[in-house]
């Protein structure tokens, strides 16, 4: 994955991660230490981004049936591989950009994981044989995929990224996305959790692009779709039992989970949104029809699981 770290990590300028790992690399301190450090204002408010358990969470409740070796891919702060580490023998953690592999791998060896290796190269071109791993954790990064294929077609280059983890999963393997939906209603108001394509996500492709060039100046390669868009997509790469999942409030800070079931969105309708007026009117609406709840479609965030 190529990608400007500052948007990949949350606005977290790839200088203030160049300053950390070189104080830990220099002082010998715990990274924990040093991102509490009140020296340190700016990471002090990142730190849950590197430590929350939750990041990991669904990637091993939906763990396949073999725990051998896992692929975290755009692997950034280490959180999630850290939580899977626990679970599998082997890991391998995918990292582009050189300062977040250079600090995952003195964080694994502060915090004694020993079963994890740092691979650092493009998430194009994956450097593992064919059939290698069970479980491929993509958190939040497929919309940035496209980047690494400038002046192809974003969906295109995404298409190929899902075909080449495919290519190292093992038989009844799976892969677990973490993204945004298009669809997401506070994309209308420009007002989106994580802004991954503010403004944009909800248009189509082709509209999203003049905005984009209009408003930040390059073309729009962030692609981000809807419930519908996610299935034919993974589909087309050549997947089989695409499953999508609400998670609230967002797949940053993971509390609930909801499957597309009836009864899932029954509990997801009871907790979040009974309270509403409008939204017990598309709630009625659903079950006349005879269709899930309808709001489910435009949250925020989705996991998605499917097997090659």
């Amino acid at each position: 994955m190529s990608v400007d770290t500052e948007e990949a990590m949350g606005s977290i300028p790839g200088t203030v991660m160049d300053d950390l790992l070189k104080e830990m690399k220099s002082s010998g301190r715990h990274w924990r230490s040093l991102m509490e450090d009140p020296r340190h204002p700016f990471l002090n408010r990142k730190f849950r981004w590197f430590t929350d358990p939750k990041k990991g969470m669904f990637y091993r409740l939906v763990t396949p049936g073999q725990r051998g070796t896992f692929l975290d891919i755009g692997a950034a702060s280490g959180i999630v591989s850290a939580c899977l580490s626990e679970d599998y023998e082997r890991g391998y953690a995918l990292e582009r950009q050189q300062v977040f592999a250079e600090f995952m791998k003195l964080r694994f060896q502060m915090d004694s994981i020993r079963n994890v290796q740092i691979l650092h190269g493009s998430a194009l071109e994956i450097p593992l044989p064919d059939n290698s791993i069970d479980l491929a954790a993509v958190n939040g990064v497929m919309e940035w995929i496209p980047h690494a294929g400038k002046g192809t077609n974003p969906r295109k280059v995404q298409l190929k990224f899902l075909r080449e983890v495919g290519r190292c999963l093992n038989p009844g393997g799976k892969v677990v996305i973490a993204i945004e939906n298009a669809w997401d209603y506070q994309q209308l108001s420009g007002f989106s959790a994580h802004g991954t394509a503010r403004y944009v996500g909800f248009l189509p492709k082709w509209l999203g692009n003049i905005v984009n060039i209009i408003f930040k100046k390059r073309p729009y390669r962030e692609y981000i779709y809807s419930y519908f868009g996610y299935d034919r997509l993974l589909k087309e790469a050549g997947y089989k039992n695409v499953r999508i999942f609400i998670v609230m409030p967002d797949y940053y800070s993971p509390v609930d989970i909801y499957s597309f079931d009836r009864n899932a969105l029954n509990e997801f309708y009871i907790k979040y949104h009974s309270g509403s007026r409008m939204k017990r009117m598309l709630k009625t609406l659903s079950d006349v029809f005879g269709v899930p709840y309808l709001w489910a479609f435009f949250e925020a965030a989705f996991y998605i699981e499917a097997e090659m």
